[in-house]
């Protein structure tokens, strides 16, 4: 079996599972390996950056599932997306999609004021800075309200102006 049909089937899995056990809950153990990542670089170790991209690759997965009130953990992963290392454009590619599936969510919770203002900004920039470098366009196309053509832009006048 191919790497992307493993994953489209783990995605498969993970959002029927995210439907039994719900979203909280299933967000948490998703993001039981990026804690421990944090703690181990908190620690010296290296960065697994392979291990970020799995980890916000099944959480990507159950964006289908997403509270439509506040999610604590969900703004806690979005907050944390624009500090990721940069240099691995699979990771950032990652990032890019997580941003793109719950944007939406993020939308609400900014207008429920939920979220601070500025981190759609801070993601967009995480996504721009992706362009610079020809990774996920694909993903801030998808963005809402916009966001993805902003993006596009900006990238366009920096290379420009």
């Amino acid at each position: 079996m191919d790497f992307r049909r493993q994953r489209a089937d783990l995605a498969d899995m993970l959002e029927d599972a995210a439907g039994v056990v719900g979203f909280g809950r299933t967000l948490a153990l998703l993001l039981e390996p990026l804690h421990r990542l944090s703690a181990d670089v908190a620690a010296g170790q290296p960065f697994d950056w392979r291990a970020a991209e799995a980890a916000l690759f099944c959480v990507r997965s159950v964006a289908y599932h997403a509270p439509h009130g506040p999610e604590q953990q969900l703004l806690g992963l979005l907050r944390a997306l624009p500090g990721l290392p940069p240099g691995e454009p699979q990771l950032r590619y990652t990032a890019c999609h997580v941003v793109s599936q719950y944007a939406p969510w993020l939308a609400a919770a900014a207008a429920a004021g939920a979220a601070e203002p500025d981190l759609a900004q801070r993601l967009v920039t995480l996504a721009v800075d992706a362009l610079a470098v020809g990774e996920s366009a694909g993903a801030v196309r998808r963005l809402p309200g916009g966001w993805g053509r902003r993006a596009e832009g900006s990238r366009v006048a920096g290379a420009h102006g």
